[in-house]
């Protein structure tokens, strides 16, 4: 059974890489020919393209795409601009809590 879950392991591996190369390869698609179409102009920093790049090579894809969409809805008129870096971490910090503090106790 070891042997079993190593090559489910390694499947699992060829698969997150195989999805992540699909998706850089939609980002190379939509630099080449998106831009002519939508424009190269973005509000934020760094682009929204360099920020799928950076999303899908620094953390698993469903999540790398769950950042991107967020980014493309807020990249739209009338939404925020300026720097806006992809999270490190998937577990997002505004749920962490201070477990010792959080009854009251020390």
């Amino acid at each position: 059974m070891p042997n079993l879950s190593k090559q489910l392991e390694k499947a699992g591996m060829v698969l997150t890489r195989l999805s992540s190369s699909v998706l850089l390869f939609c980002v190379a698609g939509y630099r080449t020919l998106g831009t002519l179409y939508f424009g190269g102009a973005c509000r934020f920093e760094p682009s929204c393209s360099e920020y799928a790049v950076i999303a899908i090579n620094k953390h698993k894809p469903l999540y790398a795409i769950n950042l991107i969409l967020k980014r493309i809805y807020r990249c739209r008129p009338g939404g925020s601009s300026g720097f806006d870096p992809v999270p490190d971490s998937e577990i997002c910090q505004c749920h962490v809590t201070d477990v010792k503090g959080a009854y009251g106790t020390t």
